[in-house]
């Protein structure tokens, strides 16, 4: 049975939606490169596809690769 069967919504999809929500990603690529963009420009669905393209490309490099290397070495003791 799938997840939708078991009334669990699409886990990949809820994912990509919910790190988009919480990605500062673009923002930081503006401030720190001083560009301060109108909000036509924000707005506009160019824009807007290259900033979901950015979230993207950053939260699953950061969830997939380097969340497990540091969860993993957070939870390794060290004997003295």
């Amino acid at each position: 049975m799938d997840n939708l069967a078991k009334g669990h919504p699409d886990i990949v999809e809820s994912y990509m939606e919910l790190r988009r929500d919480l990605s500062l990603a673009f923002a930081l690529i503006e401030f720190a490169n001083r560009i301060d963009l109108p909000d036509e420009g924000v707005l506009h669905p160019v824009i807007m596809a290259l900033q979901g393209a950015t979230s993207d490309f950053v939260s699953w490099s950061n969830d997939t690769l380097f969340s497990p290397i540091i969860k993993s070495s957070l939870t390794r003791t060290h004997i003295t």
